[in-house]
């Protein structure tokens, strides 16, 4: 009985810890394959913009997009005045037919900048954004460069690395805003210099791959069942495998208590050690049931069958 139970237990843990495994190795390639599903609809967008411009395709992979972060995003394709042609959601607009962005226009050449600002028509500053990519992105510095509010945000002569922390800007509908360079708000930015388009991608960082976050809780949420299940089978077999080697050492006529203590101490390794110990000595033994009682031999001279006793030289019988 101890025995099957055993092998149940065993086997258990076994299948557990192979879904641990699994499971982890799940949650560890899964943000790769969302990361690449998410650059490859951006990088459709963009080029089907490039070569047929805004088409029903284009909406259809924008929708598609979205629906990546739950619906928490927005798309957003203008000309370059900043005119609004066709957008998914309207987060992060402040007014319905406009969208416009800043940079740092002074920044070094081959490098993105980090930060855009949401500004509406009147220059007043509605949200922060960290830029995840950009390409062509030196047209957008040119038309910041011709901000006025662009000499504001971004003075030529930086002192300090946090100065951008130390300013408020008058907003002018009166409100103020103080700049900062932390922010939820994740912007992709790409121009499409054929077609004179401007695309931006947002969506807060807290909304990020949310399908996969909700994916990963349910699978963390099994793991941790799994690893509690574990643990659990890994105590009764501690527990019964002393038990099961009690009964076998009693048959044996072995040290009962020392092979007790080694399976308590090493459990299945305590085990190997028993059984391959026991292979050894019950092959250098023998087993007094079963040995023969009379073994005959041939009579070398008239060729008749000869019962022996075992232990004497008497014959049985002639």
């Amino acid at each position: 009985m101890i025995k099957k139970m055993l092998i149940c237990i065993y086997s258990s843990i076994f299948i557990l810890a192979l879904s641990i495994l699994i499971t982890a190795e799940v949650i560890n390639s899964h943000p790769d394959t969302v990361q690449q599903a998410i650059d490859d609809q951006f990088n459709e967008i963009k080029s089907q913009l490039e070569f047929d411009g805004l088409t029903g395709t284009v909406k259809k992979i924008s929708e598609n997009y979205s629906k990546e972060y739950d619906g928490y995003s927005n798309l957003i394709i203008t000309n370059e005045k900043g005119d609004i042609l066709y957008k998914i959601n309207s987060g992060y607009v402040s007014e319905k037919n406009r969208f416009l962005v800043l940079v740092d226009p002074w920044q070094a050449s081959g490098y993105g900048s980090d930060i855009a600002y949401l500004i509406d028509s009147n220059n007043s500053i509605r949200y922060l954004a960290q830029i995840d990519s950009s390409h062509n992105i030196n047209r957008l510095k040119e038309d910041s460069s011709r901000n006025s509010l662009s000499t504001v945000l971004f003075p030529r002569i930086q002192d300090t690395d946090d100065y951008l922390g130390n300013k408020v800007i008058n907003n002018s509908d009166g409100s103020s805003y103080i700049l900062s360079i932390e922010t939820k708000i994740v912007m992709k930015y790409e121009y499409i210099a054929s077609k004179g388009l401007y695309l931006y991608a947002l969506h807060d960082s807290e909304h990020e791959y949310n399908n996969y976050y909700l994916f990963t809780d349910s699978i963390n949420t099994l793991r941790h069942w799994l690893i509690i299940f574990t643990i659990i089978f890994l105590a009764i077999s501690w527990i019964l495998l002393p038990l099961w080697v009690f009964k076998d050492v009693q048959k044996q006529h072995l040290n009962a208590p020392l092979w007790i203590m080694i399976t308590i101490l090493l459990n299945v390794v305590g085990l190997c050690i028993y059984i391959l110990f026991k292979t050894k000595n019950n092959r250098n033994s023998i087993d007094c049931k079963k040995a023969p009682v009379n073994e005959r031999i041939m009579c070398p001279h008239c060729g008749k069958e000869i019962e022996i006793e075992i232990g004497t030289d008497t014959p049985v019988d002639h």
